[in-house]
């Protein structure tokens, strides 16, 4: 298992990062916008079989970013990094995401549920 931070600083207080990476009037600032593009950058070579972002305000800045669509059937959001879709669990679906790792991670066809 390996993880890729969203924000290249090391806070413990999310309450601390926040005003580094934000406008006052709201959105990403230009350092937040750069180190998060970045990453999904990273993201994409790192090519995921899942994506988890474990941080509530990460989570609302990965969600504007992909402008991810309502989830489907399954309660899943799904991103296209690349050529590859990859299912997305956010800090709120740790239950979803529970339930759904046994049932796909073992897929012996190595595309973990993608279809």
């Amino acid at each position: 298992m390996e993880h890729i931070d969203l924000f290249f600083y090391r806070e413990t207080s999310q309450a601390n990062i926040i005003p580094l990476v934000t406008r006052p009037e709201g959105g990403l600032n230009d350092f937040g916008r750069r180190q998060f593009e970045f990453s999904v950058r990273l993201l994409t070579l790192a090519r995921p079989r899942i994506i988890l972002v474990a941080n509530a305000f990460t989570a609302r800045v990965f969600k504007d970013y992909f402008r991810l669509a309502p989830l489907d059937d399954d309660g899943l959001y799904w991103v296209t990094l690349g050529s590859s879709r990859t299912p997305v669990f956010l800090s709120s679906m740790f239950q979803v995401l529970v339930l759904w790792i046994p049932i796909h991670w073992s897929d012996s066809s190595g595309t973990c549920g993608r279809p």
